[in-house]
């Protein structure tokens, strides 16, 4: 920002300045205060940290105290230590944990909300330059010297008005996106509910069957020690939970780790077309393989499957029971769905042609819910530009 403000300063309009910011705010650290309680009480005050500033979720309270930082709404705070150093948060009231500064500011000069709308775009610019390596901080050098782009107080204060207004309207399209792409997730469910629900009802005249007896059902293997060049990174793909949950499809295509001839040895390999189930941690999301590759310990893989039974059929089940899975798995350091438990699963003999009209129906459903959430996602992506160009024309006075 700072090198595009120094091409463009010439073209800025009259009356335009460029400031460094230690000649026209000063900053406060904030303090831990000595007493902290879990329960709000008459008087006290919500401490604020990062984290809680963040998720807006306040857990700490204070009594008011002279020697402590206080923020009140029109003041605006800065994370100026931790990973998140650089964003800048206004409207918030309490005291202000160590980690944090607030920004003291002559309002005969400069209005709060213009340079809180400014340093929003300054974001990437500070938290790149940090110092210190066990706790990130910024550097005070760079912050003092941030050029702000200042017009005279009552055009920052036309231009705050203007992108409240704008900003307002971003807000409202990124809630209903939010919405939308609720919607578009309940879709999936919704369907399976609707499939699978009717069949409960029809418990006793469907023959259920329990997976045990209809295919063979295993719990992959991990190489230890996890790391070793002896069994990692080789040409094997290695399937982690992280490679099933990052893609929505029914189909892996890809791993981001591999193993070696050694470390295959140590693990469960499995061919391309097999039905796999994440045991642990994530519980229940099934996933059939686009590739040849090992399976790690937190999966259970259903091979050998009765010609009664399509794969396929089986898969869009799992994706119905995930929510029973998860109850039902024993609890220990975390959840884990044994081979036991996943044989004596019962599932509904559709006849085959059942299991393929209800197969292709969802197959179809998938689709369509997969290019909605990515058109949300797009449109997402599309706020976020159109966010970033109208703050840009702002401080170039442009707006």
């Amino acid at each position: 920002m700072v090198e595009i403000l120094k091409q463009v300063s010439l073209q800025f309009p009259a009356g335009w300045k460029l400031m460094k910011l230690k000649d026209i705010v000063k900053w406060v650290k904030g303090k831990k205060p000595k007493i902290l309680s879990d329960e709000e009480k008459e008087g006290m005050l919500p401490y604020l940290t990062a984290e809680n500033i963040r998720t807006k979720k306040f857990n700490l309270w204070t009594k008011d105290d002279r020697s402590l930082v206080k923020t009140q709404k029109n003041e605006i705070i800065l994370i100026w230590d931790g990973s998140h150093c650089g964003e800048c948060f206004i409207g918030i009231e309490g005291v202000l944990a160590s980690t944090m500064v607030k920004l003291v500011v002559d309002n005969k000069i400069l209005d709060t909300k213009y340079l809180y709308y400014f340093l929003t775009t300054q974001y990437e610019k500070l938290n790149l330059n940090i110092r210190g390596i066990a706790i990130p901080h910024l550097d005070k050098r760079i912050v003092e010297n941030i050029l702000i782009p200042l017009p005279p107080l009552e055009e920052q204060k036309r231009i705050v008005a203007k992108l409240d207004e704008i900003f307002s309207r971003i807000e409202k399209a990124r809630k209903l996106r939010e919405e939308a792409l609720k919607e578009a997730e309940q879709i999936m469910q919704s369907a399976l509910n609707e499939i699978f629900s009717k069949l409960k009802t029809k418990e006793k005249t469907l023959k259920w069957i329990k997976l045990g007896e209809v295919c063979k059902v295993i719990r992959g293997a991990s190489p230890r020690p996890k790391g070793d060049p002896k069994y990692f990174g080789g040409n094997i793909p290695w399937i982690k939970i992280s490679d099933v949950t990052k893609d929505e499809g029914k189909f892996l295509k890809k791993t981001t780790e591999t193993l070696t001839n050694e470390g295959k040895k140590k693990s469960v390999f499995l061919k391309r077309g097999s039905l796999i189930v994440t045991n642990s941690a994530t519980i229940g999301l099934p996933k059939i393989l686009d590739i040849d590759g090992c399976i790690h310990d937190g999966f259970l893989a259903f091979l050998n499957l009765s010609k009664n039974l399509e794969r396929d059929f089986l898969y869009w089940y799992f994706h119905y029971i995930r929510w029973h899975l998860d109850l039902i798995a024993p609890k220990g350091t975390q959840k884990n769905l044994n081979t036991t438990i996943a044989k004596n699963i019962k599932i509904p003999l559709l006849s085959l042609d059942e299991q393929k009209r209800t197969v292709e129906y969802l197959d179809k459903l998938q689709e369509k819910v997969i290019l909605l959430k990515k058109h949300q996602e797009e449109t997402q992506k599309e706020i976020e530009m159109l966010t970033s160009s109208v703050l840009n024309k702002a401080f170039r006075g442009m707006l």
